[in-house]
């Protein structure tokens, strides 16, 4: 992915490493919708590329003090968003069937009581992480993951901009993430708990 810049970096990568808002949001723009779509390649998932772009940029700018020794920017950029990419994918790994039970996907049948309970405690999680959720957020979340409407269905349903739905998933899908995180190591002990006994 990498490439030669089509304009002078070296200027623009100073003016970020002083910290220059003016210059960082123009390095931004220069980059975002490339590391968007590098991060899409590995992801496939918008909500979590689109998280990726912020994480790097955060990156860059912790970093920023440093920028003008890099000899190949966009090199480095996207080894940051590889590397982030390749986290979230470990993440998702280990979390495998904690997500796939909250997914609400239904390949998972419970046959014995420690599976039922697991299930019970997987769809309380993730009940108690909608119901925190505006209402705004909660309906087309509803509307989106347990009666199956696509973004301009539920646009449409609604009376709102497409754009406007999308936002709001982006939100719902993120709280309920963060949400579902602040308990993941609890319930990825009871998985182990339940595998080896």
């Amino acid at each position: 992915m990498p490439e030669t810049p089509t304009y002078e970096e070296k200027p623009l990568l100073l003016a970020v490493a002083q910290g220059v808002p003016q210059a960082f949001s123009r390095l931004f723009e220069q980059y975002k919708d490339r590391v968007y779509s590098f991060a899409m390649h590995y992801t496939a998932r918008e909500d979590v590329s689109e998280e990726l772009v912020q994480e790097v940029f955060m990156k860059v700018w912790l970093h920023r003090e440093s920028l003008p020794r890099i000899e190949r920017f966009d090199a480095w950029l996207f080894t940051i968003c590889r590397n982030l990419s390749f986290n979230y994918l470990r993440k998702i790994a280990r979390e495998q069937s904690f997500i796939s039970r909250l997914a609400c996907q239904g390949e998972i049948t419970p046959h014995t009581a420690d599976e039922l309970l697991l299930s019970k405690e997987c769809d309380d999680l993730l009940k108690a992480a909608v119901d925190r959720l505006p209402p705004q957020q909660r309906l087309i979340y509803t509307l989106y993951r347990e009666q199956f409407l696509q973004h301009e269905d539920i646009a449409s349903r609604l009376g709102l901009a497409h754009t406007t739905v999308k936002s709001h998933l982006a939100l719902a899908m993120r709280s309920i993430r963060i949400y579902v995180q602040a308990y993941t190591e609890t319930v990825t002990l009871l998985v182990l708990w339940l595998l080896v006994c």
